[in-house]
């Protein structure tokens, strides 16, 4: 895996606190790959073509498009949006996956650089970042993990 590959090259270069970081981080993605296919094993159960689809059609069928919403669209509008933030919660879980790692990578140049310039405060940093990363993986975790 990734992280395992970075682990070995930063434990060359980095602090050996670094170690249990990149365990927690470790973890963190293993869970976020998981939260991510159960949304998106979620997502396609609901369905979200269909259920756009019932919904314009009801809309469409309304005799008043001013009138408000009946209880059938205000109950396909509900379903809609709550796939709807599905989706948005699986773009997020994604993104913060890609950017755990793209910190990981420049993590790990930092800190071979830095060996090689004596400039250990860029290697502290991005260690931060990638604490700040595993801290935001593991609360979407959190909120995820009792779909």
């Amino acid at each position: 895996m990734r992280i395992d590959a970075a682990r070995g090259r930063l434990n060359r270069f980095a602090p050996a606190t670094t170690d249990a970081l990149l365990g927690d981080l470790r973890v963190a993605v293993a869970d976020s790959l998981g939260d991510r296919e159960r949304l998106r094993a979620l997502i396609v159960e609901l369905n979200p073509d269909r259920v756009g689809d019932e919904l314009k059609q009801a809309l469409r069928n309304r005799p008043d498009p001013t009138a408000p919403d009946t209880t059938l669209i205000a109950s396909l509008r509900s379903r809609y949006e709550s796939i709807s933030h599905l989706q948005n919660k699986l773009d997020e879980v994604e993104q913060s996956i890609a950017t755990a790692l793209v910190d990981l990578d420049t993590t790990v140049a930092e800190a071979a650089t830095a060996v090689s310039n004596r400039a250990d405060h860029t290697v502290d940093r991005h260690l931060q970042q990638l604490r700040t990363d595993t801290e935001a993986l593991v609360a979407a975790h959190r909120e995820l993990e009792h779909l």
